[in-house]
C-alpha cells in the first residue's frame, strides 16, 4: 500500500517510545459497536456499547462478583456512527467516537465517576472524520492517533490518512496523506504477540495491514486478496494454535461461511499472510467474537442470525467444534456476545443481561443477570420541569410566576425570579463551557425549563451538539418549481446574439460575447445560509462537490437539483455537517415544499394538506392539544391517542394534605403508556412515580409537596415508550 500516491508529508521529530499491549477490540454489527476492557482500574473486564443509528452510548462496569452496573453514556451527537475506538489518555481509558457528518472527534472518559462523563473535542482537517485508532508511538500513557476521512476537494485524491498528536497534547497534524479511495474504517491490530500494533485497513475493498511510523505508513504483510466482500465485511481475531500470530475471521453478516488467514513471518518484522481459507457454520451469522481463555488463547464465538449464541474451540485450521451453547432453547434472541474476562461472557438480549462461566456444563446457564436496555433510539420524552424547593420554604409561600425559555444546547440563559423581577443569568447553558447553576438568595419563585422534544441535553465540557454556533439554511429543501432553462449541462449563463435590445432589469448582466449579450438566467432559487453566532463563516458544497467558501452575501444560487451541504466554523472549532436538498418540477408534477407556510400560522401548507387541519388553534381531535402543537410534536392532529407528551404546571395555587401549598403537575391520560418520571440531577437518572397520581376529566395529576422529607429540588418528564 506504500505505492499508493502521497502528496503531502509533515514530519515531527520524536524519540521512540515503549509499547503497550493491543488496545481493545472493537467488535461490530449493523446496529451496534461494542467494546470491553478495565475501564476503572480495578482489574475486572467492564464493557461499552454505542448505537450506530443515534450515537447513544451505555458503559457497563463489572463488579468483583460479576454484576454489571449500567449507565448511560453523555449524549455524542454522532449519528450515524461509524467508529468506536479504545485508547490511553494517560493511565485511564478512553473511548474515541465519530461520525462523517459530526466534523469531529469524540473523546469520553471511560474511568470517570462523574454522572455524565465530559466529552472532548478533536477537529481535523478532514471535514468528514470516518474512522480512528490510537498507536503508542512515543509513548505508551499518551498514543498518537490516526484518523481517515474525506476531505471534501471533489478530486481526486480527496481521501485523507492524517496522524495527530496525543488528544491531550498538540492539535497539530505530524503528517497528512491523500488517496483517490476511501478507506472504511481502520483499527489497531497486533499482528503478533509483543509486536507493536499495526494499522488494519478497509481500504476500497482491499484489506491492508501496514505498519505506522511519525513519518508515514510502512508496508507489511501485503494486501490479502478476497478478504473482503465489500465495505460491510466484518472481521475479528485472536490466537488459536498456541503460537504468537494472530488469526483473522472476515464475514458478511447473514451469510454461513467465513474467510480466514493467519500472519506469517518469513524473516524478523516481516510479516505476510497464510492462503486465505474458509470456514463454515450450520447457520448464517449475525457475529463473530473471540474469547479468551484461562492461561492464553482464544475460542470463536458466534451469534447466529436466529438469535443463538455459542462458543467453539478451534485451533486454528479444519473445521470449529461445539463447545457450549449460551443459553437454554427458547432464550430471547442475542444481540451482544462480549468476553467478561477469562472464561466469561457476556450476552445481551430481550432487555436483559447475563453473565456466563464457560468451564460449566452444557448448555451454560447464567451466573449473573440482570436489566440492560440497549442504547438506541430513544423513546419520546415531554419538556423537563424542574421543581426547586428553596422558593417555598414557607408553608405560605404562593406560586409567584412560571416562564419557559430555549433548550439549554442552542445558547439558552436560565432565569429567576429576583424580588419579582424576571433577571437573566450571567451566561447561558449554551455556552461551550458547562457553569453549575443555583438559584441567588433572594430568589422568591424558579422558572420552568420548558424543553423541546427530541432535542438533546448535556452538561459537558466541549458540547456535542454545535460549539462552533449552528448553520440556518433557507428555505429549506424540498420540491420547488423550476426557471427558465439554462442552455448546457445545467450552465447559469445563456446569451443573446446579435441583438441590442434593451434586457430586463431583473437580469443579471456580465461580459458579453463577441457579436452579443451575456446574461445570467435567474436563479430557479436563492438558498441563504446564515452562522447563528456573530463572527462564525461558513463551508458549503453542492452535490458532493468541493468545500468552498460561502460568498460574502450569504447565498447559493440553484439551478438544477442540489444536495446542499454546509458547516460553520471558527477558531474554536466547527459545527456538525447541515445538508437539505432541493428538487426541481414542473408545475404539473408540482409537490408542496415541506417547509412552506402560505397563511403563516405555523402549520406548514404540507401538512395542512395532509393532515385536513388548517387552524393553528383548533383541536381537531379533542386531545387537548392544539394542531399547532400536534404539528411541533410530530403527531397525528386526527388520532387523539397520539397527542403530544406534554407535561404541565398548573399555575393556579393548588393546596395538598393539611392546606399546604403544592405544586400540580399534570398531563393528558389519552395515552396510558405515558409514565411520569423524575431525577434529582438533569443527568439523571430517571425513575418512574409509580404512586401519588390521580386521574379526573381525562387529565392525571400529580402534587409535588414540599414539606420535609421531599428533595430539594427535582427534574420532572414524561416519556412514552
Amino acid at each position: 500500500m506504500n505505492t499508493r500516491c502521497c502528496l503531502r508529508i509533515c514530519l515531527l521529530a520524536c524519540a521512540a517510545g515503549s509499547v503497550r499491549a493491543q488496545d481493545p477490540f472493537t467488535y461490530e454489527t449493523p446496529a451496534r459497536l461494542f467494546s470491553t476492557g478495565d475501564w476503572n482500574g480495578d482489574a475486572i473486564t467492564d464493557a461499552v456499547v454505542l448505537d450506530r443509528a443515534t450515537g447513544a452510548l451505555s458503559f457497563g462496569f463489572q463488579s468483583a462478583g460479576g454484576n454489571y452496573v449500567w449507565s448511560d453514556g453523555p449524549a455524542t451527537g454522532a449519528a450515524p456512527a461509524t467508529c468506536l475506538t479504545i485508547g490511553r489518555q494517560g493511565t485511564r481509558d478512553i473511548a474515541g467516537v465519530t461520525a462523517p457528518d459530526l466534523g469531529r472527534l469524540l473523546f469520553i472518559d471511560l474511568a470517570s465517576t462523574a454522572a455524565q462523563p465530559g466529552l472532548t473535542s478533536v477537529y481535523p482537517n478532514t471535514a468528514s472524520p470516518q474512522s480512528m485508532a490510537f498507536f503508542p508511538l512515543t509513548s505508551a500513557t499518551h498514543p498518537e492517533l490516526l484518523i481517515t476521512g474525506d476531505r471534501g476537494t471533489g478530486l481526486g485524491n480527496r481521501y485523507t490518512y492524517e496522524l495527530r498528536p496525543p488528544v491531550s497534547g498538540s492539535t497539530f497534524a505530524i503528517w497528512e496523506r491523500y488517496f483517490s479511495l476511501p478507506t472504511a474504517r481502520i483499527a489497531a491490530s497486533t499482528v503478533k504477540t509483543g509486536a507493536p500494533p499495526r494499522v488494519l485497513e478497509y481500504f476500497g475493498n482491499t484489506l491492508y495491514i501496514e505498519g505506522v511510523t511519525l513519518t508515514g505508513l510502512t508496508t507489511g504483510p501485503s494486501a490479502l486478496a478476497g478478504a473482503l466482500t465489500n465495505t460491510s465485511t466484518l472481521y475479528a481475531q485472536g490466537n488459536f494454535d498456541g503460537t504468537a500470530y494472530s488469526q483473522y475471521f472476515f464475514y458478511d453478516p447473514g451469510t454461513s461461511t467465513v474467510r480466514t488467514a493467519k500472519i506469517t513471518e518469513s524473516t524478523p518484522g516481516t510479516y505476510g499472510w497464510s492462503t486465505l481459507g474458509t470456514v463454515s457454520f450450520a447457520s448464517n451469522i449475525r457475529l463473530i467474537t473471540t474469547m479468551p481463555k484461562t492461561g492464553g488463547g482464544h475460542r470463536l464465538g458466534v451469534i447466529f442470525t436466529d438469535g443463538s449464541a455459542s462458543l467453539y474451540n478451534y485451533t486454528g485450521a479444519g473445521v470449529p467444534s461445539l463447545y457450549r451453547s449460551l443459553g437454554p432453547a427458547g432464550s430471547a434472541a442475542a444481540d451482544v456476545l462480549l468476553p467478561s474476562g477469562p472464561d466469561a461472557v457476556l450476552v445481551a438480549r430481550g432487555g436483559q443481561w447475563q453473565r456466563f462461566l464457560t468451564q460449566s456444563g452444557d448448555p451454560l446457564t447464567p451466573v449473573n443477570s440482570g436489566v440492560f436496555n440497549l442504547p438506541g433510539p430513544a423513546s419520546a420524552v415531554s419538556n423537563i420541569i424542574w421543581l426547586t424547593a428553596e422558593a417555598f420554604a414557607k408553608p405560605d409561600a404562593v406560586v409567584t410566576g412560571t416562564g419557559q425559555f430555549r433548550e439549554w444546547t442552542t445558547g439558552a440563559f436560565p432565569s429567576w425570579i429576583i424580588n419579582g423581577q424576571i433577571t437573566n443569568g450571567s451566561s447561558g447553558l449554551g455556552n461551550e463551557t458547562f457553569t453549575n447553576r443555583t438559584a441567588p438568595a433572594n430568589t422568591t419563585s424558579s422558572l420552568i425549563n420548558q424543553v423541546r422534544p427530541n432535542v438533546s441535553i448535556t452538561l459537558t465540557n466541549a458540547p456535542p451538539g454545535l460549539p462552533a454556533g449552528e448553520v440556518i439554511i433557507a428555505p429549506p429543501g424540498g420540491v420547488y418549481p423550476p426557471g427558465d432553462q439554462p442552455p448546457g449541462a445545467g450552465a447559469p449563463v445563456a446569451w443573446i446574439t446579435g441583438t441590442s435590445t434593451p434586457l430586463p432589469a431583473s437580469l443579471k448582466y456580465d461580459q458579453p460575447p463577441v457579436g452579443g449579450e451575456l446574461i445570467k438566467i435567474p436563479p430557479w432559487l436563492t438558498v441563504t445560509l446564515q452562522p447563528v453566532r456573530s463572527g462564525d463563516s461558513i463551508r458549503y458544497r453542492i452535490n458532493d462537490g468541493a468545500w468552498a467558501t460561502l460568498p460574502a452575501q450569504g447565498q447559493i444560487e440553484l439551478y438544477a437539483n442540489a444536495t446542499l451541504e454546509s458547516f460553520a466554523h471558527s477558531s474554536a472549532g466547527r459545527s456538525s455537517i447541515r445538508r437539505q436538498t432541493y428538487t426541481f418540477a414542473a408545475p404539473g408534477v408540482l409537490a408542496i415544499s415541506p417547509g412552506t407556510d402560505t397563511n403563516g400560522n405555523g402549520l406548514t401548507d404540507q401538512w395542512e394538506k395532509t393532515f385536513g387541519a388548517s387552524n393553528a388553534n383548533d383541536d381537531k381531535d379533542g386531545d387537548g392539544a392544539s394542531n399547532l402543537a400536534e404539528f411541533q410534536a410530530g403527531t397525528d392532529p386526527n388520532d387523539p391517542s397520539s397527542a403530544p407528551v406534554r407535561l404541565v404546571l398548573n399555575a393556579s395555587r393548588a393546596t395538598g394534605a393539611g392546606g399546604r401549598p403544592v405544586l400540580r403537575l399534570e398531563w393528558s391520560a389519552a395515552d396510558a403508556s405515558v409514565r411520569l418520571e423524575t431525577a434529582a440531577a438533569l443527568t439523571g437518572p430517571w425513575a418512574e412515580v409509580t404512586t401519588g397520581i390521580t386521574t379526573a376529566s381525562g387529565t392525571n395529576r400529580y402534587d409535588v409537596s414540599f414539606a420535609s422529607p421531599a428533595p430539594l429540588r427535582n427534574f420532572y418528564r414524561l416519556r412514552r415508550p
